[in-house]
Formats: structure tokens, sequence, C-alpha cells
């Protein structure tokens, strides 16, 4: 693990915080949640930190893909299909 990647993980608990204070609940948000594999947290750990944040906006879907962090790379294909369905629901 590089250095870069452990100061990310360190950072998340304040950006988490940063987040939570300057979020609108009111928009439209799809997040695409991976298995935490390569971000230093177990899944349940990973996913129950995107579960906490979202759960508190209205217009929020999660979308679980069982995949590394980086899951752009992995499930692109996936995960564009997922945008366009999301998109399209708000029509």
């Amino acid at each position: 693990m590089s250095e870069n990647m452990i100061n990310e993980i360190r950072s998340v608990p304040s950006n988490v915080s940063m987040i939570k204070q300057q979020a609108n609940s009111r928009i439209p948000s799809l997040l695409v949640v991976s298995n935490g594999m390569g971000t230093g947290f177990d899944t349940e750990t990973w996913q129950r930190y995107q579960i906490n944040h979202f759960e508190r906006l209205h217009e929020a879907e999660i979308v679980f893909v069982d995949c590394p962090h980086y899951l752009h790379d992995y499930e692109y294909e996936h995960i564009a299909m997922t945008i366009r369905h999301f998109i399209d629901a708000m029509d």
C-alpha cells in the first residue's frame, strides 16, 4: 500500500464528517459501492460507512458491487448501466 493510499484512508472519517455537514438531502444521489478490498477496511465496515451517510438522504440509491475499491477498473459496464437506469428512473 502506498503512502498516498494510506493518507487517503486516514482522511475518510474527516471527509465523511465534512460531507455530512454540507450534503443537500434533496439532490438525487447514486452511490456505487465496492466490497472495500484495497481500502484497508473489511467489507462490512466499508459498506457501513456508505450506508450511514446515505440513509439520511431522501432520494438516494446505493448499489453494492462485489469487486475491489477501484471498481471502475472492473465493472465499468455495470456502473454505466446502473447510472443510465438511475437517470431514466428520474424522468
